[in-house]
């Protein structure tokens, strides 16, 4: 049960703050709560943080809700969790997945649409030749704060099976691998580029920050009362 609580009570604490200095997330439904073993959950899918992956072990277990598509949370739904992670490593993923594609989406600019097929073109030289709103304007992508309005927990991919057994459900991570993963074929972005994009997804940044913030907390707190 300390397990329960340690986990809501630091990210209920981490939305709060990110929610007080910038306005970007609601206050969660309680920022002092403790949940029983048999809380049922609801799973919010935020493209590009492996959320294919979760599904595929949540298929399991019949006591979680899975939100259909990448649709958010609301007031109707159970206890929410959504898998979240570093803003600049999301969306190269996105690139990368994205150019993985046969044909390019109604989204994808225009402007780099040549980049189809032509492997010589990296990843920092397709984002420079995309203009700000082209970056913020793929679907369903979005930004993480968008997918986070309304979730009560949040967590990264490393933090899922210590989560899910607090709740008393378990899995084998050797039965699971890894789906929709992005190949690296176009290399990494320069200095220049991170900065870009941790401007315009300048709120997911504090989002994550806070996240990894309260990640390194709990490993304190845990090696304290050892």
């Amino acid at each position: 049960m300390l397990t329960v609580t340690l986990i809501l009570t630091l990210t209920a604490f981490s939305q709060y703050t990110l929610e007080s200095e910038n306005n970007v997330l609601p206050p969660p439904r309680s920022l002092m709560t403790t949940f029983t073993l048999n809380t049922n959950l609801t799973f919010v899918h935020t493209p590009k943080c492996g959320g294919t992956y979760v599904r595929s072990i949540l298929n399991q277990m019949p006591s979680i809700n899975m939100k259909k598509g990448h649709r958010t949370a609301d007031s109707q739904d159970r206890l929410t969790f959504t898998v979240v992670r570093d803003p600049v490593e999301r969306f190269e993923s996105l690139i990368n997945y994205r150019l993985e594609e046969r044909m390019p989406r109604r989204d994808w600019p225009k402007q780099v649409r040549n980049a189809f097929g032509n492997i010589t073109m990296s990843n920092d030289e397709i984002v420079r030749m995309m203009s700000d709103d082209d970056i913020l304007g793929f679907r369903p992508y979005r930004s993480l704060t968008y997918y986070a309005k309304g979730v009560d927990i949040l967590i990264s991919i490393q933090q899922l099976p210590a989560f899910l057994a607090a709740f008393g459900l378990y899995y084998d991570e050797t039965q699971y691998p890894k789906k929709n993963s992005s190949p690296r074929l176009r290399g990494k972005f320069s200095k220049a580029t991170v900065e870009r994009i941790q401007e315009l997804f300048a709120d997911d940044v504090i989002l994550w920050r806070r996240l990894e913030a309260s990640t390194k907390v709990k490993r304190s707190f845990r090696s304290a009362v050892r």
